[in-house]
């Protein structure tokens, strides 16, 4: 079976907050031009890395329906939850850190205590093809 993939949605503040930081620490050295050298050099390198790192997570965070598994991806995190154990799909706006670039989110709940939360950009699309890979898995409406 050729691997199905959905990006994440992402929330119109999200790449603002993203590019904002760094340019606020940018801004804060260009404002200080009597500190040192070497702090200067370190704010640059703190917001050239933030901005890699975060651009990074909001490039790359998708989920991929692969043969036995849903494979979720963001940045250099990989997680892979056996269809055979989700049990249950929900609506989410919870504001918990996950691969998720929006806060309109689904919860999947695998195992007794297990969940992930995702917030794909075609969810109908999405919960569609779960529902089809994991039939026992108590879906939403759409």
């Amino acid at each position: 079976m050729t691997p199905l993939r959905f990006r994440s949605r992402v929330d119109w503040w999200l790449p603002l907050l993203i590019v904002g930081v760094p340019v606020a620490i940018l801004q804060d050295v260009a404002r200080s031009p009597d500190s040192p050298r070497g702090e200067q050099g370190t704010a640059v390198l703190v917001a050239a890395v933030s901005l890699a790192l975060l651009g990074w997570l909001l490039l790359s965070t998708h989920y991929t329906f692969e043969d036995n598994a849903l494979v979720i991806r963001s940045g250099p995190l990989r997680t892979a939850v056996s269809y055979a154990r989700i049990t249950r799909v929900e609506h989410s706006r919870s504001f918990l850190a996950a691969p998720a670039m929006s806060l309109r989110r689904l919860k999947l709940h695998h195992g007794v205590a297990d969940f992930a939360i995702i917030s794909p950009a075609d969810r109908r699309g999405f919960l569609r093809a779960l529902g089809e890979r994991a039939p026992r898995a108590a879906l939403p409406p759409e």
